[in-house]
């Protein structure tokens, strides 16, 4: 679907008609590449836009595109260009669109970017000041995937009573909203916390047909993190080789679509970690 549009912008911006709607068109490339992981592609074509659409006062079309490209720098591991793009996508959506929806997204990735910084408890204060806001303003889907984050910060903090609470809300948020990958999502989290509890089984039970439905709908950095914790549960079960087959393929997706990403240091800490186990 992602190539499909992809393809269709190309083509309509090599035809030359309505120049006016080269900012949105290249916003919706943007979109493309994101759904497609080409987060370097993305930042390079993000930069390009932004003053133009800046200068023709396209504030609609500008906040996407530091959205976007914020949350690219995010996931390539460029922190403080991520957060540079995230704040002004944020004063955009706030101050010149009244959009609360649009702005609590940005401030969502905001928050991502200080977990991913390992600032746990400014990433949890403005995920809990989000929620706030969008439970008061019942902006649904938004209070269902902050809970999501907000459990993940949770859990690297150490506070793991408090997790399954704001995962079962979390879940009947996004039920709510028919948000089906965030809710793919939460189940990954709630899959990780059990692990973390020592509940390996149950973990299991959650996360092979979790992994089945990322292949079956191309979600390739869900697909990564699933066989990521998957391996977690067999290094916890001393199952090392199982675990290093695990860990070499989230590796090989991750290599493939984020290069500069998160993931592949935590792959590799976990990889470490099995190689140790093995004498090796």
């Amino acid at each position: 679907m992602y190539k499909e549009a992809l393809d269709y912008c190309e083509r309509i911006a090599e035809s030359g008609h309505a120049p006016e709607l080269a900012g949105r068109i290249g916003a919706l490339k943007l979109d493309a590449f994101a759904g497609l992981g080409r987060w370097r592609e993305l930042v390079a074509l993000g930069s390009t836009l932004i003053a133009g659409l800046a200068s023709n006062r396209e504030s609609e079309t500008l906040g996407r595109v530091h959205g976007l490209t914020g949350f690219a720098y995010l996931r390539l591991g460029e922190i403080r260009l991520a957060e540079r793009h995230l704040r002004a996508a944020i004063h955009v959506y706030t101050w010149d669109l009244d959009d609360l929806p649009a702005a609590l997204r940005q401030q969502r990735r905001l928050a991502l970017l200080y977990l991913n910084m390992g600032l746990l408890r400014q990433s949890c204060s403005e995920m809990e000041t989000a929620i706030e806001i969008s439970d008061r303003n019942s902006c649904t889907p938004e209070s269902g995937i902050l809970r999501v984050n907000l459990a993940v910060a949770m859990s690297k903090l150490g506070t793991l009573e408090r997790v399954p609470g704001y995962l079962d809300e979390a879940d009947e948020f996004l039920r709510s909203a028919s948000r089906k990958k965030w809710l793919l999502l939460s189940s990954l989290v709630r899959a990780n916390y059990l692990r973390i509890t020592g509940h390996l089984t149950k973990a299991l039970e959650l996360l092979v047909p979790s992994l089945q439905m990322t292949r079956e709908q191309n979600y390739s950095r869900e697909e990564a993190i699933a066989l990521e914790y998957i391996g977690d549960c067999h290094l916890a079960k001393r199952e090392y080789k199982q675990a290093l087959e695990q860990y070499e393929g989230a590796l090989k997706i991750a290599e493939a679509t984020a290069p500069d990403g998160d993931l592949i240091p935590e792959v590799c800490h976990r990889m470490g970690e099995t190689f140790i186990r093995l004498g090796d």
